[in-house]
């Protein structure tokens, strides 16, 4: 298990963040497959030498939701805050999302520490691959003859009324204009990226 430290300035108090980290090995049918992170962060605000709150940073938007904190706190509903825990509040968004940028950069050099990938990079990875199967998909149908959502919609429906007698069964996959557009643009940013 291994450990990072950072603090971040918290209007006139320090945010302290930790981001501790480990590897556990995932298995498969009893058999060790690899390996993946485990990480888990702390912000604590420290005043005066001492440990005056600790919780996530979480990024204040006046709207319904946040009405009672605003109002609790005496805050200028037209601006942004940054609160960490039930009382440490400070004005503005780029405190806390500097706390979760430096989240993010001690979970990225552990995961390197340990040789192993971050939860967020898996997860990346998994959109790309799902963005390269919808294309591929859509190549097959012939993207000039992709349909709308909706009369996706409208024809799994006729599709099921007619060849399972409205019941459950199989349903060919067909891929959306939409969906082929959302999985094209997460392929063109990751092209973007590598060049």
């Amino acid at each position: 298990m291994k450990s990072l430290n950072k603090e971040v300035n918290f209007g006139k108090a320090i945010a302290r963040v930790t981001v501790t980290a480990f590897v556990e090995n995932v298995y498969l049918d009893g058999q060790v497959t690899g390996e993946k992170i485990i990480t888990t962060d702390k912000v604590e605000i420290v005043a005066g030498g001492n440990v005056v709150e600790k919780g996530n940073a979480n990024i204040l938007e006046y709207n319904i939701l946040t009405d009672t904190i605003y109002e609790k706190n005496n805050l200028n509903t037209s601006k942004k805050y940054t609160k960490v825990g039930g009382k440490a509040i400070t004005q503005g968004e780029e405190t806390g999302i500097e706390i979760k940028n430096v989240i993010e950069e001690m979970k990225k050099e552990l995961a390197d520490e340990f040789e192993v990938k971050t939860e967020k990079e898996i997860k990346e990875e998994e959109v790309i691959k799902e963005a390269q199967k919808v294309v591929e998909l859509a190549k097959q149908e012939g993207i000039e003859n992709l349909k709308s959502a909706t009369e996706i919609k409208n024809w799994r429906k006729k599709y099921i009324a007619v060849n399972n007698e409205g019941g459950e069964g199989y349903v060919p996959i067909k891929v959306s204009k939409e969906q082929y557009q959302q999985a094209t643009k997460v392929l063109q940013k990751q092209w973007n990226e590598w060049t």
